[in-house]
């Protein structure tokens, strides 16, 4: 609701590590095809320098992508990844977004992004609201929030639309 300085604008195709950060909380349940499919669809649009990883949480907050190979620049790897969460429990959104932001920074990529993929308001993060966005207000990291919500849920109802400092323009 407030205008905000334009700090700098680039218009330039250049690429970038992009992590999916998925909900996969008991909220979630029904919703993992759709999302497996627009994140395939994602992957296919981006160029092929482009480096990818998956995060799910719920409970926890759980790396998709195996250990010795955290990145990817293959679709079918990513959808592949995305296909080994587990669906249940709570929403730890902010510990996953705090994770996805340190994940991104051990890409080789100078320009990172984070989309993450929500049906709402955490319910599970030890990781503090106020600590959120002090993070991120101190990270090099685009954040992008994708919300899922059924149709007859309240607007107010869902966070990260409530706490907009998640998703921030650079």
């Amino acid at each position: 609701g407030r205008p905000q300085a334009i700090t700098s604008f680039l218009d330039l195709d250049v690429p970038f590590t992009v992590g999916l950060v998925v909900d996969a909380s008991a909220a979630m349940a029904g919703s993992g095809d759709d999302i497996d499919a627009a994140a395939l669809a994602f992957a296919r649009a981006n160029r092929p320098e482009d480096e990818f990883f998956a995060i799910a949480f719920n409970d926890t907050v759980n790396d998709l992508m195996s250990a010795d190979s955290p990145f990817t620049h293959r679709p079918a790897v990513l959808r592949n990844a995305l296909r080994q969460r587990d669906v249940g429990g709570r929403r730890a959104l902010y510990d996953a977004v705090v994770h996805g932001l340190d994940h991104a920074a051990r890409g080789r990529l100078d320009h990172r992004a984070l989309v993450v993929i929500s049906s709402g308001r955490d319910t599970a993060s030890r990781v503090t609201l106020a600590q959120l966005v002090d993070r991120l207000a101190g990270s090099p990291t685009v954040v992008y929030a994708i919300g899922i919500v059924a149709p007859d849920e309240a607007a107010g109802q869902f966070a990260l639309k409530i706490h907009l400092p998640l998703v921030k323009a650079r």
